[in-house]
This record gives structure tokens, sequence and C-alpha cells, in this order.
């Protein structure tokens, strides 16, 4: 009803103009698309509406992101309801959902079309180097919540999966130059088409530059990346996919040890065939790092090398990856998936006792989906993880009796992670969902198995062979609306219990799981968020949320509130503007400062981080028949804030002062671009 009001009111304002009724068509189209449904993949591993997914989802649309103040990856996550972004400097950002966003970076699941980007050696999905040009983004569908009975280990907190688009029949380019103070430079490529009806590709280049904020002379990342994605469709029901993509990149990250500069080169490749309801795909993983150690007890820069106890973490990290599944339907009544999958990972490097480190992991899981009635979907299943690995407490000359093992390797017990969940639509556009999962992460090769040469000698090893997984159990709440054709809202509730947090312990010097009075610490978390799209007039849209967070106990360490807010203006003009503004509440962190001790004996202490705000912006001119576009970005607009903890101004060495050692997180300065972009 609200739509053919909308509409008559404008056809009768419109009437005049001999292009009144192309407006109206035009209108008619944006009022639809914003009306439709997302169609998501990632929740169940098939197609679906948003709104009857078994977890909390949501999705950034290629619209979106085309109009959007932002310039990467993690620029666009901020816009997530309960995503937790901080970044560190200008080229490495820690990501997370529901306050699981630690140093570690490792609590949360990034996919690339399918492909996992998170690199075994940390755990660490390195979100400013995966290999994609904001320009064949289709979507980003985020799940906040576990996602272990489906995508197992590491989906801990959620799964941030890109899915890029599919080539079109028509041949298409495009291409971004952005360019701005602190030596920051953007530049981006694209080429996809179709060479008949049967094959298609896709091709992209990226570049990318930045300086410090803490010396603006002072390169603080590099980043170089390439992706190749090529299609064949045999028939009408199956198609071969196949990509390649590459990164090299030179930034720093930080870990639960410190800083450390590195050199990344990560390859991926991924051939991927579908047929009906059957599905199969394999990947590989290829990292190759080189990371520098700057603790002045293990890397003292002014003794000479034979009293360098550690240098460099270099090495070559490898994931190969092979899943199948397949979907048994019955109609529209009953969809039964099963699915499997075995990975192979492996670290090599000369720094190690055993130069030569690996790990086989197998999955089975199973997710049924009934729909007895039109309006109510049960969704149930679990899988079931198992895995070996190398271990030093395996092998000749082992003595451990506490750990099962199969020569060389060491076998964990199973992890199972079920799901269920409830989806009742008892009015239409108004959705409810009741949920329980579970969900774990696997220690990471750097936590369980580096068995580092230089500090075996003196009889110290950070890994812990004897790690268990981290552990989530969720309960959770969900609404979804739609009212007409111009407001979507979407409510969340959660409860999650988190158990076998893995911390490196400074006083054993390795890592353990976190305990308080001998006793593993155990936390629970509840709160929620509430989000909505809106459109409010013809080119003028928005969007808005809000999260809470509480935990129990609480180490104040993530922020109760959050806040986001969007509008997007496209004047049929040529003009477009876009506004993001995001407020969060402040937190305290605790963080080791190499002032006062060291790797060996590290004094921490808590570092509060206050309220801030981020404020980006947009505003550019498209003509040419809207092929080009023009304008200027302005990033964090209202203050200079730190939104992970650092110590400025820490002279480690006694020289003079190099922005290297503004240990941890950079005061996060105020940017201006400006940009030209193209399709043709």
């Amino acid at each position: 009803m609200l739509k053919r009001v909308v509409l008559s009111t404008l056809a009768a304002a419109l009437a005049a103009s001999p292009a009144g009724a192309q407006d109206l068509g035009a209108l008619e189209e944006q009022f639809a698309l914003f009306a439709a449904e997302d169609v998501v993949v990632s929740a169940s591993k098939h197609k679906q509406k948003a709104s009857e997914a078994p977890s909390a989802i949501y999705v950034i649309t290629a619209r979106e992101i085309e109009s959007a103040a932002a310039l990467t990856l993690s620029d666009l996550l901020r816009r997530v309801p309960g995503m937790d972004v901080y970044r560190v400097s200008q080229g490495y950002t820690i990501i997370g959902a529901r306050g699981l966003a630690t140093e570690s970076n490792n609590l949360i699941l990034v996919l690339l079309d399918g492909r996992e980007v998170n690199v075994e050696l940390f755990g660490i999905p390195f979100i400013e180097q995966i290999p994609v040009t904001q320009q064949e983004i289709d979507r980003i569908e985020v799940i906040r919540g576990p996602g272990s009975a489906l995508y197992g280990a590491n989906a801990f907190s959620g799964v941030v999966n890109i899915i890029t688009r599919t080539p079109e029949t028509q041949r298409t380019y495009e291409g971004m130059v952005a360019g701005g103070n602190y030596g920051n430079a953007h530049l981006s490529a694209l080429a996809m088409g179709n060479v008949d009806e049967k094959y298609g590709y896709s091709v992209s280049a990226r570049y990318r530059t930045a300086n410090a904020f803490s010396d603006s002379s002072e390169n603080s990342m590099q980043s170089a990346s390439a992706r190749t994605l090529f299609t064949y469709r045999i028939a009408d029901d199956s198609a071969v996919t196949a990509d390649f993509s590459v990164d090299n990149s030179r930034t720093e990250i930080f870990t639960t040890i410190g800083e450390l500069p590195a050199e990344l080169l990560q390859t991926g490749a991924r051939l991927s065939y579908d047929k009906g309801n059957f599905k199969t795909d394999v990947f590989w993983n290829v990292l190759d790092e080189q990371l520098a150690v700057e603790d002045p007890a293990l890397n003292p820069t002014q003794a000479p090398s034979s009293d360098r106890i550690l240098t460099n973490l270099n090495g070559i990290a490898n994931t190969f990856d092979l899943e199948s599944r397949y979907a048994f339907e019955s109609g529209e009544i009953n969809r039964l998936i099963v699915g499997g999958n075995v990975r192979w990972n492996s670290f090599n490097s000369d720094i190690l006792t055993d130069p030569y480190s690996n790990e086989y992991r197998f999955g089975l899981y199973l997710q049924d989906e009934l729909r007895p009635i039109e309006n109510l979907i049960l969704s149930a299943g679990a899988r079931l993880d198992y895995y070996l690995f190398e271990s030093p407490l395996c092998g000749e000359g082992a003595t451990a009796t506490n750990v099962t093992c199969s020569g060389e390797f060491q076998s964990v017990d199973p992890a199972i992670s079920p799901r269920g969940s409830v989806v009742w639509t008892p009015i239409d556009n108004n959705t409810f969902r009741v949920s329980y999962g579970q969900a774990f992460r696997k220690p990471a090769f750097f936590e369980r198995q580096i068995q580092v040469r230089a500090l075996e000698q003196l009889n110290l090893n950070f890994a812990n062979p004897e790690l268990p997984n981290e552990k989530v159990t969720a309960y959770e709440l969900g609404y979804a609306a739609r009212f007409g054709e111009r407001v979507k809202v979407n409510a969340d509730l959660f409860y999650n219990q988190y158990e076998n947090f893995i911390v490196f312990q400074a006083n054993q010097v390795r890592f353990d799981i976190q305990r308080e009075d001998g006793r593993p610490v155990k936390v629970n978390a509840y709160g929620g968020e509430l989000s909505t799209k809106i459109v409010f007039t013809e080119g003028l849209e928005g969007s808005a949320s809000y999260a809470y967070l509480a935990k129990d106990p609480d180490d104040e360490a993530d922020p109760m509130h959050k806040l986001n807010g969007e509008l997007t203006w496209r004047a049929d003009f040529g003009l477009i503007a876009n506004v993001f503004a995001g407020y969060i509440s402040q937190r305290e962190w605790r963080i080791s400062d190499p002032t006062r001790g060291n790797f060996f004996v590290p004094f921490t202490a808590g570092q509060s981080l206050g309220n801030y705000v981020v404020l980006d912006a947009r505003l550019g001119y498209r003509f040419w028949n809207n092929q080009l576009e023009v304008g200027i970005i302005g990033k964090n607009l209202v203050e200079e804030h730190r939104e992970f903890p650092g110590l400025s101004e820490v002279d480690i060495d006694g020289d003079p002062l190099t922005a290297t050692e503004n240990y941890g997180g950079e005061p996060i300065k105020r940017l201006a671009f400006l940009y030209l972009e193209g399709t043709f």
C-alpha cells in the first residue's frame, strides 16, 4: 500500500515531464531492489533467504560497497553491527565479533569465495592483504556467532565470506586511483567478461602503500596483489571454477609476543566443481614469511651476531584442503547436507628443532533442514573434527604418558560442534529465530608446534603441545522484519560461554590457557545488536545499528557500546555523497612495556582506551554517462585516537627514537584522499 501511495504521488508530480515515466520506472526498480530479500549462502552452505538463516547474518551489498567512504575491507566491516575492527597501524587491523578480538587476531574465519584465507601458522586472516579489489566484490556475508558446525576449527566468533561477482556476458573494465596524505596510494583494476556462453573470466590487480602515522616519512606498508578467476559452464547444472591469487606485502604485524616487522608472500589457488546438489572444492595456500624479532633480550642490536639468540622467524607454511558435500532434497520439505574435508598443514623453517612440522585434519558434518509447514523451519546439525600433529611428546625417545601417540604424531580428542535452530514466520515479513551452537578454535602452529631451536638451547620454548581447544557455547534469539518496501529491521540477542582461552604466559615463556587461582578462567558474555536499513526518498538511503556487550567476569577489555550510522545520497545529476559514523565506548587492555621488561620478563599494565568516534565521508561526481567518477574521501575526520593500545615514544635501544619504537597501536590520524574511478 505504501509503495502505491508513494508512486502515485510521484507519478502526478512527474507527469508534466517527458522523462517522468523513465524516472518513475527507475524509482520502482530502486524500491524493488531494496525490498528484495537478501539471498545468502554462508549460514547453511546453500542459497536461502537471510531471514531464514539459522545464524545472525548481515550482508554488505555491492550497491553499498560502491558508494561507501571505504578503501579497505576493514573499513567496510566497521558497518556490521557487533563487529570489532581495531586498526593497529596503516598495514595491520584486528577483527572479531561480539567482543572476541584480541591481539592474537585469530578468533574469526575469513573466506574468499569459500577459500579460507586465515594463515594456519598463526590463525590470522591478514585482512589488509587479502587479494581482492572492491570493484569485484558482489557482497560480503558476515555471520556473528559460532560457525564450527559447518566450517570446523577457527570459525569461533564468526565467519566473514567475501563473495565476488560472476563474470558477466558483456566485457567490463573497471579501475580506481586514489592518493592521500601519509603516503597513501591505492590503485586497482578489474577486467571481466565471457569469451562465449561457456567461458568466463575475471582478472584483477591492486597496489597499496602507506606511511606510518607516527612518522610520515617512514613506510608502514606496501602490498601488491593480483587475482584471476575462470569459469567453465559444462551444462545448465554444472560448472568448473578456478582461481589463483598472490599478494606480496611488507608491514608490521602484532602478535601475542609483540610487534614483528613482516615480509609476507601469500599465494592461493582454488578449483571448484558444481553439479546439481554436489560440490567439491580443493584449495592450496602458501605463505612465505620473514618476521624480524626486535626484542632486545633476544636480538640486542648493539651486540655481535654471536650474542644474538634469535633475529628472525622465517619459513614457508602450506595448507592443502579438499572438501566435498552433497545435498539430499525431498521437495521443499527437507534438505540434508552431508559433507567432509581433509586438510594438510605444514611449516618448514631452519629455525625449528625439526625443520619440518606437519598436521593432518579430518572433518565430517551433517545438517538437516526440515520445513514441516510453510512458515516453520527446523534445522539441526553437527560436525566432527579430528586431527594429528607432529609432537615432541611423541616419537623416538619421548616419555610422555598423558598423550595419545601414533609414531611421531600426537592425536587430539575429536571435537564435536553441534548446532540447532527454529525459524518461525507467523506473519509475512516478520521472522523469529531461536538457535544454539558450539564452536572451537584449534591452537595455531605458532602456539602448539613451533619448537624454536635457539630457545630450546635455553631450556625455553613458547610452543605447548598439550594445549586444548578454545571453546564457545552460544544461545541466540533473533528477529527480522521488513515494513513495506522502505524499512528493514534486525534484532539479535546472545548469551555466550567461553572457556580455555589461550594466552602467552610470561612467567612460563610459553602458551597456556588463562588461569586464575590455578583454575581455567571461564567467561560468560551477553548482549545484542539492533540494526535497520531505510530508503527515505529517491536516491537517499541509510542504515543504523547499536551493539551492546557485557561479560562476567569483566576484564573491561571490550567496549560495552558500539553505535553506527550511515547515509548515502545519489543525486540524479551525478552527485554521490556518503557519510559513515561509528562510536566505540572505552575499554581497558593490557600490553607489554618493552622499557620495563622483555620477551622473558615482560611488564604488563592496563592501558585505557577512551571513547572515540570514527567519521568517514565521501563526495563524488559521476559524469560521461556515469562511467567516470571523481571525488574526495575523508577518513577519521573527528579526532585522532587509538584503536589498539600503544606506548608512544618508547626508546628501546638508547639511540634516537624511530617510528618502529612506537610500540603497539599507533594514534590514528586524519586522512584525505582524491580519487578517480571508471567503468568501461
